[in-house]
């Protein structure tokens, strides 16, 4: 049985090792979420900077044009919010 299951771990290995760079990543990120999702409780309610870097969200406008100077796009955001209607 364990002999099958150090089989498996390897041929598992090299299927993922074929896959281009893109899927590798999102294995990585579902590892990284179901280990958190399935760890003991901690007795601290701390978000480490690592969990922050593992959330999905992490580089999700990334390659956003319009928000390379995020300041300038919330100025812009809210002077079209804030703008009276005779303007």
């Amino acid at each position: 049985m364990i002999w099958t299951a150090v089989m498996d771990l390897h041929a598992l290995e090299r299927r993922i090792e074929a896959l281009p760079e893109a899927a590798r990543r999102e294995i990585e990120a579902l590892v990284a979420r179901l280990e958190h999702e399935h760890a003991e409780p901690n007795s601290s309610s701390e978000t480490t900077l690592r969990d922050v870097r593992n959330h999905a969200f992490v580089g999700v406008w990334a390659d956003r044009d319009d928000l390379a100077n995020s300041v300038e796009w919330v100025r812009t955001v809210r002077e079209a919010q804030w703008a009276s209607p005779d303007e």
